[in-house]
């Protein structure tokens, strides 16, 4: 029995579901993502070369996200949208 990683947006669903319904830890992401993040995965720190930058929408703001890679590059070359290094 094979399982499937979990996809970046995956990740990023059940963090923003769990920040929506939990205000003390919507709380610790804003204020120390990685910290947060690796306590939320259970892990001892997240990689010192890892930047995490957690934004909180407003109703007159909206935020793009776009994956980082080469344009001209095929999308199976381009980075997996999960590392699996932290999760």
């Amino acid at each position: 029995m094979s399982s499937v990683a979990p996809t970046r947006q995956d990740v990023q669903m059940q963090l923003a579901e769990k920040a929506q319904r939990n205000p003390e830890f919507r709380k610790a992401l804003l204020a120390d993502p990685k910290a947060a993040l690796a306590e939320e995965f259970g892990i001892p720190a997240l990689p010192t070369d890892l930047d995490v930058i957690v934004l909180e929408e407003s109703t007159d703001q909206l935020y793009l996200v776009i994956p980082a890679g080469d344009r001209e590059s095929p999308q199976s070359e381009q980075p997996s949208m999960v590392d699996t290094r932290w999760i």
